[in-house]
C-alpha cells in the first residue's frame, strides 16, 4: 500500500511540475543553442533529472541514444523525437518529459541617443519576436535629440559579413511602416538629430 501511495505522489508531483512549467514556456518557443534541457523518463530512475545543454551545432547528448538534434524544435517536438528514439531500440512506451531549466541569453546593444544605452537582454521567450520599437522602449525611449528617422542596425550574418539597415522608427510609430525585427547580437545606433 505504501509503495502505491509513493508512486501516486511521484506521478502527481511530476504532473504538477509539468503543468507549472508549461505555464512558463510558450508552446511556440523554439529551442536554441545554450538552452539547458532537463529530461526525465517516468519509472526509469537512471533516465531521470538529466540535464543537457544544447551545444552550438544544435544537439544534446543523452544516455543510450547519444547525440540528438533538437535546436529549432519546440519543446513538444523535441519530446516526441526523443520518445521515438528511446522507443525504437531501448524502452517500451517511454513517457519522456522535457523542461527548459535555463534559457540561452539573447541580447542586442543599443548605443547613442536613447535614455539608457545598454546591452538589452531580450525577455526569455520573446527573443524571436523582438522589434526595434520594443528594444527602444526597453531602453526607456529616445532622448530628446534622437534622430528617429535614421536609426542604424548592424547585423553580423552567419557567413561573417555585416549587414547595415537604416530604419525610420518615426514611420513605425505612426503606423506607416511595419516594425523591424531585431536579432541576437544586433547593434542599434541612434544618432543625434542635427536638423
Amino acid at each position: 500500500m505504501k509503495k502505491y501511495f509513493t508512486i501516486i505522489l511521484l506521478f502527481a508531483s511530476a504532473i504538477f511540475a509539468q503543468t507549472a512549467h508549461a505555464q512558463q514556456t510558450s508552446p511556440s518557443y523554439k529551442l536554441r543553442p545554450m538552452d539547458v534541457i532537463q529530461m526525465s523518463v517516468f519509472q526509469e530512475p537512471e533516465l531521470s533529472n538529466i540535464d543537457a545543454r544544447i551545444v552550438s551545432d544544435g544537439t544534446i547528448i543523452l544516455p543510450l541514444i547519444g547525440k540528438v538534434q533538437i535546436a529549432g524544435l519546440t519543446l513538444i517536438e523535441a519530446q516526441q523525437k526523443i520518445t521515438a528514439l528511446y522507443e525504437k531500440d531501448y524502452l517500451q512506451k517511454p513517457q519522456v518529459s522535457l523542461f527548459i531549466r535555463e534559457y540561452a541569453k539573447q541580447s542586442c546593444y543599443v548605443l547613442g541617443f536613447v535614455a539608457r544605452p545598454c546591452e538589452y537582454e531580450f525577455p526569455r521567450e520573446e527573443a524571436d519576436k523582438m522589434t526595434i520599437t520594443r528594444v527602444i522602449a526597453g531602453c526607456n525611449g529616445f532622448s530628446p535629440r534622437a534622430n528617429r528617422r535614421a536609426v542604424l542596425v548592424k547585423r553580423k550574418l552567419e557567413n561573417g559579413k555585416e549587414e547595415l539597415f537604416t530604419i525610420n522608427v518615426r514611420e513605425i510609430l505612426t503606423d506607416q511602416a511595419p516594425d523591424f525585427p531585431i536579432k541576437n547580437g544586433d547593434i542599434i545606433e541612434v544618432k543625434e538629430d542635427i536638423i
